[in-house]
């Protein structure tokens, strides 16, 4: 992915409180879709929700959707070979089946 490095931003925005909160959701359906909900600990306390207006306020630029730039990952056409390294000193090597394509 290559990030916008635009240097003509405006000033930033915040939240108040935003440096407190640690879980963060993007719900994309339901009562929320398109709001930001967080809160201090995972699991714990209510969501503080940000709705969409809120949003396009905290900023002085538009706000554009990313269009990441993807590729289709490889598939291994043979084993790794990975010394291991026992407790004694002695190097063990071997080939390592690959889970995720099963090669």
């Amino acid at each position: 992915m290559d990030p916008s490095r635009n240097k003509d931003k405006g000033k930033i925005k915040t939240f108040v409180g935003i440096s407190k909160l640690n879980e963060w959701q993007w719900p994309i359906d339901g009562p929320f879709a398109g709001y930001i909900q967080a809160r201090s600990l995972p699991d714990i306390g209510n969501f503080v929700n940000y709705s969409p207006t809120q949003i396009i306020q905290s900023s002085t630029t538009t706000i554009e959707k990313p269009n990441p730039q993807t590729s289709t990952p490889s598939i291994p056409q043979s084993s790794w070979s990975i010394p291991i390294i026992s407790s004694e000193g002695n190097f063990f090597h071997g080939s390592y089946h690959c889970f995720e394509c099963n090669c």
